[in-house]
């Protein structure tokens, strides 16, 4: 007897080519999609380089950069400060003659003059200015005296520096306020009552506001412009206790002398000065140029060289009195 194979039924024969089918089926679209994955790499990253070589950024489309100022010629801010501090402190007195311009910002008039000037760290200064060989002023502040003579007019002025403070609206006060050694030729962003400073760039120049506490608001009583190139200040603002502006000092001209040929001289001796100063009121109508012909640092000072003399015929009157009453000494 011939044994017959094992017998299969249809349906099995039907289901086996239906899964034949089906895995050719799947195999030819696993091709595809593999062929479509290899063809979209291929354009994802020729869309890359072409946007890379044109320039463009990825992922910076959601935000601009930040703005950032130009970036300074000399050290950081907090540098700065500090060389201006040293500066400040290795200075003890100063002795100039000076080249003066009284200029009327309104007329433009101009009234050239000459002077002298000296000071010391103390606050204590004088400065006589002459037309010719005759003296016009004489000011002098020692302690908190301020005395003030007008020899052309015959008058002659005693108060306290507290009395012309109060009385911010006359250049006299920012003469009082920034007479001194180191305000005048040496500033810095700080005062004795200082309790914070704060700094911004404006017009390419970083500013920077002393604060001050009088009650409990915080006042601005400086505030400096510094210059972008060099550790120095180009102009500096004075305010009152009240933030009302008292007058500016620009400074111009800046003189940076070296020691001699086999000197070794005092660091004081070569601090970077000023050499044309400006003082110029609130209300900006008057101003005072002064260009320094010489300076000498250090110089040993005498408190009686800050002695105004005042004739035995001479009247003197109160200075703060005068300036409370509107009237302009000068």
């Amino acid at each position: 007897m011939v044994q017959k194979p094992f017998p299969v039924a249809k349906s099995s024969r039907l289901k086996a080519c239906q899964v034949g089918v089906l895995l050719v089926k799947y195999s030819r679209m696993s091709e595809n999609l593999m062929t479509y994955a290899r063809a979209s790499g291929k354009l994802a990253l020729l869309s890359v380089t072409l946007l890379l070589a044109s320039g463009c950024e990825i992922a910076r489309y959601a935000r601009l950069p930040d703005p950032r100022p130009e970036p300074f010629c000399r050290a950081p801010i907090a540098q700065v400060m500090d060389e201006m501090d040293q500066r400040r402190n290795s200075v003890n007195t100063v002795v100039a003659r000076l080249n003066i311009v009284l200029k009327d910002e309104v007329t433009g008039k101009q009234q050239p003059l000459w002077g002298a000037y000296l000071g010391d760290k103390q606050g204590n200064m004088r400065m006589r200015v002459k037309y010719q060989e005759k003296l016009l002023l004489d000011l002098s502040m020692f302690g908190d005296r301020v005395d003030l003579a007008l020899p052309m007019k015959g008058k002659y002025y005693r108060g306290t520096r507290s009395d012309v403070g109060k009385t911010s609206g006359n250049e006299l006060a920012l003469l009082v306020q920034v007479g001194n050694v180191h305000d005048l030729f040496f500033p810095r962003a700080w005062t004795d009552n200082a309790v914070e400073r704060r700094v911004k760039v404006e017009e390419g120049c970083e500013v920077v506001s002393v604060m001050e506490r009088p009650s409990f608001v915080r006042r601005k009583v400086r505030q400096l412009v510094i210059s972008p190139e060099d550790p120095v200040a180009q102009a500096m603002k004075v305010f009152d206790q009240k933030g009302h502006p008292i007058g500016t000092v620009v400074y111009n001209d800046y003189r940076f002398p070296g020691p001699r040929a086999g000197e070794t001289p005092e660091p004081a001796a070569s601090v970077p000065y000023p050499g044309r100063l400006t003082l110029v009121g609130a209300e900006g109508k008057r101003s005072m140029q002064m260009d320094i012909e010489e300076m000498n640092v250090n110089t040993p000072v005498e408190s009686k060289h800050f002695d105004v003399t005042i004739p035995e015929d001479g009247r003197l009157e109160d200075l703060g009195e005068a300036l409370r009453s509107g009237r302009n000494p000068w």
